[in-house]
């Protein structure tokens, strides 16, 4: 029942977000055939994060709160259907249609494959210590992809606690929290090399042979604080449901 309620234009949203999925791979499949088409692929990437991070932007347009309190729902159901399109549903849409599109591509031509086919052309150009270092953080590519969801809780959090300006104040919240994202990753990486190069007395080569660590290390603190923001916007859109009931 409670998905019932929210699902109105849901499945318009998905297909919305589907048809630009398919397009950021078109354009991204075609700047693969230039040169200068990482600048593009790096463009549209960000393109397609963005519509995954505005997904919880759908339930900006319940601003009644009269209607939520005649849904016949639990809190906990509420939160997780809230979750559930945010973490599964679009995340589900947006893969099966890139690696969908990949797979039909792929019957023609062996460039389908987009993303290795933009990283052998960007590593070709590289220095041998330069090449160990990004060989090392395509190792952790999955991890790149679970720090998403950061912003795009930190956007359903701000639409739904938000009583006027539900989508301006997600778009901001997800802004605000790649820029700070980018920086917490900027300070402990400059801090890293000033430590490695210049306390330490680390050669170069030596710097780039270890660069994996420094990856993982901040790849694996944005994972943790990517699950501590699934509990913690589980409990707080729990804790505003039960409010707004009482």
């Amino acid at each position: 029942m409670v998905w019932r309620c929210y699902s109105p234009g849901m499945s318009k949203e998905l297909l919305l977000i589907g048809a630009l999925t398919l397009v950021t791979y078109i354009v991204s499949f075609m700047a693969t055939q230039v040169s200068w088409g990482i600048l593009i692929y790096g463009m549209v990437s960000y393109i397609t994060l963005m519509a995954y991070c505005c997904g919880p932007l759908h339930f900006a347009r319940f601003r009644d709160p009269a209607f939520e309190l005649q849904i016949p729902a639990t809190p906990g159901e509420r939160t997780a259907v809230m979750l559930g399109y945010t973490l599964v549903a679009v995340p589900a849409v947006m893969a099966a249609v890139w690696f969908g599109a990949s797979l039909i591509v792929s019957i023609f031509t062996p460039d389908a494959w987009v993303t290795p086919r933009v990283v052998t052309r960007f590593m070709s150009a590289l220095e041998p210590g330069e090449l160990k270092a990004i060989n090392s953080m395509l190792k952790y590519t999955w991890l790149q992809n679970i720090q998403n969801v950061i912003p795009a809780l930190v956007c359903l959090l701000c639409v739904v606690l938000s009583r006027r300006n539900k989508v301006l104040k997600g778009i901001i919240g997800i802004i605000v929290t790649y820029l700070t994202m980018s920086v917490a990753v900027g300070i402990f990486t400059f801090i890293k090399v000033v430590i490695d190069i210049k306390i330490n007395g680390m050669t170069d080569e030596e710097f780039f042979g270890s660069f994996h660590n420094i990856l993982a290390l901040a790849l694996y603190s944005l994972v943790a604080a990517a699950i501590a923001t699934v509990i913690f916007t589980a409990w707080r859109l729990n804790r505003a449901f039960r409010h707004r009931q009482a």
